[in-house]
C-alpha cells in the first residue's frame, strides 16, 4: 500500500532529504492523509488499529492551536505556525533531546543550554540513575528520579538567569504516574511548559501514552 500510495503521488526525493519543491511538498502532505486512513494507528495494548477518517483528521487541524505561548515573564516565547521560506525567526529548543545524561552532569548539562542567549526553551535529557541507583519505570525510584531532574533544571535555569524559560519533557517519566505527578506543586513543572507525548514509531500508541494525553488534556496542559 505504502509503495502504491508513492507511486500515485510521485513522490521522489533524489539526492535531497528535504523537500524544495512546493509542488512536492503538497502532494507529501496528501499522501500522509491517504496512509493514515488506510494504516490507522495501532495500540499494542489492545492489538487493536485505531482508524481514522479523512474529516476527522482536517477537524483535529483546524482545531489545533495556530500559537501557543510557552514559558513565564520575560523569558516567555510564542511558538507559531510558520510556512516554507519564512522570514520569521523559528523558535529555538535546545538540551539533551531524551539523551541519556549522567545524574552527576545533569544540572551542569541543561545550565550550559539555557545560558545561550539563542535558545529559547529548554528540552530534557534523560538520567536513568537516582543517587547511583538504576531507576526502575513504575517504581518510586521513577517519581524520585523525574523530581531531581525537574529540580536540577530549575536550579539550571535560575544560575543563568532565566527562571521562566520554558522546559519540554519530561523525558525520564516512563509511567502515567510519574508524568501526572510532575504537574503538582513543587514538581517542576508549569503549566506553561510542554509535555513531550509523541507517537511510538510506526504509527504505534499504547495506553501509557492515551492515559498520559488524556491527562494533559483534562488539566489544560501544553502537549508537544
Amino acid at each position: 500500500r505504502q509503495m502504491c500510495i508513492r507511486d500515485r503521488y510521485g513522490i521522489e526525493f533524489g539526492d535531497s532529504i528535504l523537500p524544495e519543491d512546493l509542488d512536492l511538498a503538497d502532494r507529501l502532505f496528501d499522501a500522509g492523509v491517504e496512509m493514515l486512513q488506510a494504516v490507522g494507528i495501532y495500540c499494542m495494548d489492545t492489538g487493536t488499529v485505531m482508524k481514522v477518517t479523512e474529516d476527522e483528521i482536517w477537524d483535529a487541524i483546524e482545531c489545533s492551536p495556530k500559537s501557543i505561548t510557552v514559558g513565564r515573564g520575560v523569558d516567555a516565547v510564542t511558538v507559531s505556525a510558520r510556512h516554507g521560506n519564512a522570514r520569521k525567526r523559528p523558535v529555538v529548543n535546545g538540551g539533551p533531546t531524551a539523551a541519556t545524561v549522567s545524574e552527576k552532569n545533569y544540572s551542569k548539562m541543561m545550565e550550559s543550554y539555557a545560558q545561550e542567549s539563542i535558545i529559547d526553551t529548554l528540552y530534557c535529557g534523560v538520567s536513568n540513575t537516582y543517587k547511583g541507583v538504576t531507576v526502575q519505570p513504575g517504581g518510586p525510584s521513577e517519581m524520585y528520579n523525574i523530581m531531581s531532574e525537574m529540580k536540577a533544571i530549575e536550579v539550571a535555569k535560575a544560575n543563568v538567569g532565566r527562571p521562566g524559560m520554558a522546559v519540554f519533557g519530561p523525558e525520564s517519566a516512563i509511567s502515567t504516574t510519574s508524568r501526572i505527578s510532575v504537574n503538582l506543586p513543587n514538581m517542576g513543572m508549569s503549566p506553561t511548559d510542554g509535555h513531550d507525548i509523541p507517537l511510538m514509531n510506526e504509527m504505534k500508541i499504547n495506553r501509557t501514552g492515551m492515559m498520559m494525553q488524556a491527562a494533559c488534556e483534562i488539566s489544560g496542559s501544553v502537549i508537544m
